[in-house]
């Protein structure tokens, strides 16, 4: 074995989700993410080369690298040492705008080209001069080692480490903060009562609290993903901030509860479940709060409410509700979604909340008579998510800051926007929290009317050829499902890197075909599925 590997381990179930979406959607740029920070003083190359190093030596994650061909099941590769590569560039004289645009463009057109899961470390750096004292740092990279706390706690380390340097003072004995104990405490983590906990939680969900009234039509085009954002007044800000202290909550809370209040409102339901970004640091991990690499989880956050019911009492009601998963937010959402009853063809949920509330950020900005590092920039939306529709949540110079990013293909303009309004407008009405649920009003109708919603939804359809129904037993085998549907997605139905490989094997036990991987990523359907083999592997050989 390489002399240079440290550790070889399993995949956690969100980089599984992340390496299979990664591949089957090449050309997206959900996966990795470019930040541009503006850099201010005079900056040393070489001790800024020596503080990224420090960095890189110090988190195991950042020498990661990934492999999955002809493998059983994915994993990562973990190297004692790897070479950092800072791309510099001298654009002294260039105009600044145009050096952004530049930059940009660039990295929005070949950012999912720039990294290459095979190879650690996975991120792409570059340092563009503009000036003695002005340069901008482009820092891409991919999600499946990096979530958004960890991105500013690098940042935040980086910085500490060019400030001693650039004093002439020695930084201190490194000490490795290992990703590796996260996924250890994964692995000995007990299941079976999480299991349970969410299988009793979510018992009488048939049906998703879905937003797809608003798809248009169908597509697999991941670049039309676009952001909007507005503002909540500084006033009602601080009057929402009051509100929750009051009520013992957290923003977090106010932010779930106005979106609860919006779904309800949509589809005059009473029971709302959506999917909530947790951050996912386990306080049993010694150092966590240091560790980094990919933390979050995606989970569902169920919520049961009447229209008599006061604010305050919604309040308490999600706050409990945040409490008691919390115990169990580290399940795959896979492994959850089995457990439901849902509707056939159905997901838990097809939207996502975050709730961004990253502490590292200030810290770039604090003038210390060192460098000052100010986020300039973030090409494309900067809130990365394979939904097509995600909605964040923080504060942003004082203000509550919203953003939905979508996918313009799939999803109506007008009638997201009409959804940010709604918000908005929900937040307002909240500074009272001894308002009735059925006294929030919004100010956009939607166009579609909600009681035709069954149009869309997709229709379960039963296997009618032999091979459909031969691949349909293997796939209810694989899934541990009693029905698929030949129409029904495999990855939707809780599919992964190693149901992939298991239904290889029995395609080519049970037909002597051997598919690829991409053969399922670009056919996830049986009723597709089946018609490639037809059309590749049998004809062809008669």
């Amino acid at each position: 074995m390489d002399k240079n590997i440290k550790d070889i381990l399993p995949l956690t179930k969100m980089q599984e989700l992340m390496l299979i979406y990664s591949i089957s959607n090449s050309e997206s740029f959900a996966s990795v993410e470019t930040l541009i920070y503006l850099i201010d003083g005079e900056l040393n190359l070489d001790v800024f080369k020596t503080a990224w190093e420090r960095v890189i030596k110090s988190q195991t994650i950042l020498r990661t690298s990934f492999v999955w061909d002809n493998l059983p099941q994915p994993f990562q590769v973990i190297r004692h040492d790897v070479e950092v590569d800072i791309e510099f560039r001298d654009w002294t004289g260039k105009d600044e705008d145009m050096v952004i645009k530049s930059i940009e463009e660039e990295n929005y057109t070949n950012q999912s080209k720039l990294i290459d899961l095979t190879k650690s470390p996975l991120l792409n750096l570059k340092l563009i001069k503009l000036s003695s004292n002005k340069h901008y740092f482009v820092f891409g990279f991919h999600h499946i080692i990096l979530d958004g706390w960890s991105v500013g706690l690098v940042m935040e380390e980086f910085k500490k480490n060019y400030k001693l340097l650039s004093e002439s003072r020695e930084l201190p004995i490194p000490f490795e903060y290992s990703y590796k104990n996260y996924v250890e405490w994964l692995n000995n983590q007990e299941m079976n009562d999480s299991l349970s906990f969410w299988e009793q939680h979510l018992e009488g969900i048939t049906s998703p609290s879905s937003l797809k009234e608003f798809i248009q039509k169908d597509s697999k085009d991941n670049k039309k993903q676009v952001e909007i954002s507005t503002y909540i007044p500084i006033n009602t800000t601080r009057k929402l901030e009051l509100l929750a202290k009051s009520n013992r909550v957290t923003l977090n809370t106010i932010f779930q509860a106005a979106w609860t209040i919006l779904i309800s409102k949509y589809r005059e339901e009473e029971d709302v479940v959506f999917g909530f970004t947790v951050s996912g640091r386990p306080p049993g991990i010694d150092h966590v709060e240091h560790i980094a690499g990919v933390f979050i989880n995606n989970i569902p956050i169920r919520i049961k409410l009447h229209q008599e019911q006061s604010l305050k009492s919604l309040l308490s009601d999600i706050q409990f509700e945040n409490l008691e998963v919390q115990e169990h937010q580290h399940i795959g959402l896979s492994q959850i979604h089995n457990l439901v009853n849902l509707e056939k063809g159905s997901n838990l949920f097809d939207h996502l909340l975050i709730f961004q509330n990253y502490p590292h950020d200030s810290y770039l900005e604090q003038e210390d008579n060192s460098i000052v590092m100010r986020k300039k920039s973030s090409k494309g939306p900067s809130i990365n998510s394979n939904y097509h529709l995600t909605v964040a949540c923080s504060l942003r110079d004082n203000n509550i800051f919203l953003r939905i990013v979508y996918n313009e293909v799939n999803f109506d303009p007008e009638e997201v926007n009409g959804i940010l309004e709604n918000l908005k407008i929900i937040f307002e009405q909240m500074i009272d929290d001894e308002r009735n649920i059925n006294e929030f009003n919004l100010v956009h109708e939607p166009k579609i009317i909600l009681n035709e919603r069954k149009k869309f939804n997709h229709t379960f359809k039963e296997p009618s050829s032999p091979m459909e129904i031969q691949l349909s037993e293997i796939w209810k085998e694989v899934l541990g499902l009693d029905e698929v549907g030949v129409n029904q997605n495999l990855f939707e139905l809780g599919g992964h890197s190693i149901t992939i490989m298991q239904i290889i094997q029995r395609v080519k036990d049970d037909f002597e075909i051997k598919l690829s991987i991409s053969d399922l990523f670009e056919n996830p359907s049986i009723e597709s599925l089946a018609l490639l083999i037809l059309n590749k592997y049998v004809l062809t050989t008669v």
